[in-house]
């Protein structure tokens, strides 16, 4: 079964140093959370738009991706005003794990240090601040922060507010991400883990999803990688069995870990820099806001394809199935990798013949065979050998 190296992620991948704007706005709308991507909420400026900054985008920066652009039809002007005077937006709080930490956290990080007080903060969301307590993760994030799930303010009707802090979002799916964003993950994993534990653990680790009863996307056999590789003496975890100070430990003291593209990765944004991360992709395609990530910590993150993986028509209680293969080889070349002493890529070029074209070992192929003739494509390759003795 071979593996093909996928080495440019769907997307841009740009860190930024600089911090992300921050905008004020008066006289403002704030419409409450309405679930489906179409549906229109959000905070509006006195003429019914969006107010800049405050949502989330992708392909199109200046169209919502999580939410409709447009004032909803059947609202009309707010009857009554917020009791603050002054409230600091940070979006929607997204339940959903990997959600929560490429959404909504990165609009936190104006709390990155403790320099100046927070005015009231304003979110949006499903349900009621007490459903939110549910969510372990993101409560003991706001715990890490100072915050409680109480010290987030939401309504339930069309309010109008007179004073809106709308700090722009530290990242933006598959797009950029803002230096700020990785110290604001520092500032909370902060006492999770020792210094000395860094790297300390040279067993490798899975984080597997055969437990876990929903979410976006899965491997129906993962079983089968699972059962191997836990023969070849890798160590299985079950990312949603941890808590989140468990999880940020485990990223920092394992020197490898291995994972299917999913949520349980977007952990590595609070591990230190250098992780070395093994990734299985369903699609020969992949987010470029995982790659944002490894960049913004440095960490060697290696994405594969196993070729011949196939769609399977939404058949469970995740968004998509698929279906490898063969798992068992899968596993194989995983652990294959693990035994390579030196760098991934290195093995990749030199061992898996499906991704010899990457290699930048190879010279590029002339583009058609009219336009220059091999002969003289050779030449350029091989000095000629009269040169080559009198030099």
């Amino acid at each position: 079964m071979s593996l093909q190296r996928l080495t440019t992620p769907t997307g841009h991948v740009v860190v930024r140093d600089a911090d992300p704007l921050i905008g004020i706005a008066r006289d403002v709308t704030y419409i409450p959370y309405r679930p489906g991507l179409d549906a229109s909420w959000g905070v509006f400026d006195r003429h019914r738009r969006h107010i800049p900054g405050s949502f989330d985008t992708r392909e199109d920066p200046a169209v919502p991706c999580y939410q409709g652009a447009a004032w909803p039809s059947d609202v009309a002007e707010a009857a009554r005003t917020a009791p603050f005077d002054r409230y600091i937006y940070f979006g929607n709080f997204a339940l959903h794990y990997g959600h929560f930490l490429v959404n909504t956290l990165p609009r936190f990080w104006p709390l990155a240090s403790d320099r100046e007080p927070c005015p009231p903060i304003l979110c949006h969301g499903p349900g009621t601040r007490e459903d939110w307590e549910a969510f372990k993760a993101q409560v003991e994030i706001l715990r890490r922060l100072g915050l409680t799930v109480h010290d987030i303010h939401t309504f339930e009707e069309p309010v109008r507010i007179r004073e809106l802090v709308v700090p722009a979002s530290s990242l933006q799916e598959q797009q950029f991400v803002h230096s700020v964003y990785g110290r604001l993950c520092d500032r909370i994993a902060q006492g999770t883990y020792e210094p000395g534990c860094v790297g300390s653990e040279a067993r490798p680790v899975y984080l597997a999803k055969t437990r876990l009863k929903s979410g976006v996307r899965r491997f129906l056999n993962e079983e089968q990688v699972v059962d191997r590789l836990a023969r070849g003496g890798v160590d299985i975890v079950y990312p949603e069995e941890l808590d989140f100070a468990a999880q940020v430990r485990l990223f920092a003291s394992r020197r490898t870990i291995i994972g299917s593209l999913g949520s349980a990765l977007h952990t590595a944004v609070f591990a230190p820099p250098g992780r070395r991360i093994i990734v299985l992709c369903p699609t020969p395609e992949f987010s470029a806001t995982y790659a944002l990530t490894d960049a913004l910590r440095q960490h060697q993150a290696h994405y594969y394809y196993p070729v011949g993986t196939s769609f399977e028509a939404f058949q469970s209680s995740f968004n998509l199935d698929f279906t490898l293969r063969d798992p068992e080889q899968v596993a194989e070349a995983i652990l294959r990798r693990l035994d390579y002493d030196g760098d991934l890529e290195q093995y990749d070029y030199a061992f898996e013949p499906l991704n010899w074209h990457l290699s930048p070992a190879i010279p590029p192929l002339p583009r058609a065979p009219r336009s220059i003739g091999v002969a003289a494509w050779w030449r350029r390759l091989v000095p000629d050998r009269r040169r080559a003795r009198g030099s």
